[in-house]
């Protein structure tokens, strides 16, 4: 029997990531990712499209707003560049909070291959912390 598919399918993933911030009275309230394939609904709300972004300002944005907004952090693992591991090997540092930490290390574990596995395993048998080592 055919497989019968209705819409577009595409032999390649998405180029490019979309990072959506709300904003209310000069805050960052929440903050989602998205592929370029997703259709975004903002219910109304005035929209402001920033383009032109590039990688290192993007996770730098991102790795600043993390320990308030842990929705910050699936938006760094979802970046395409090593760079983003990078960041989230700092986020589980020791200095950081354990919710970001924890997160942080959910996040290498979860989307980052290979070197997120090997950066969670390391985390897991040294980090000073027993509740890190436990999550990682």
């Amino acid at each position: 029997m055919p497989v019968v598919c209705v819409g577009s399918v595409k032999l390649e993933g998405p180029r490019w990531l979309l990072v959506l911030f709300r904003a209310e009275h000069g805050t960052i309230g929440k903050v989602r990712a998205f592929n370029e394939d997703c259709a975004i609904d903002a219910g109304g709300l005035p929209v402001i499209w920033l383009a032109g972004v590039g990688t290192r300002e993007s996770l730098a944005e991102l790795a600043a707003l993390a320990p308030a907004h842990e929705d910050a952090l699936p938006a760094i693992a979802f970046h395409a560049d090593a760079e983003a591991g990078r960041v989230l090997e700092a986020l589980a540092a020791p200095a950081q909070n354990e919710k970001t930490r924890e997160r942080a290390l959910f996040w290498l574990g979860t989307a980052r291959g290979r070197a997120g596995f090997e950066i969670v395993r390391r985390f897991a048998t040294t980090d000073p912390s027993d509740h890190t080592r436990v999550m990682a």
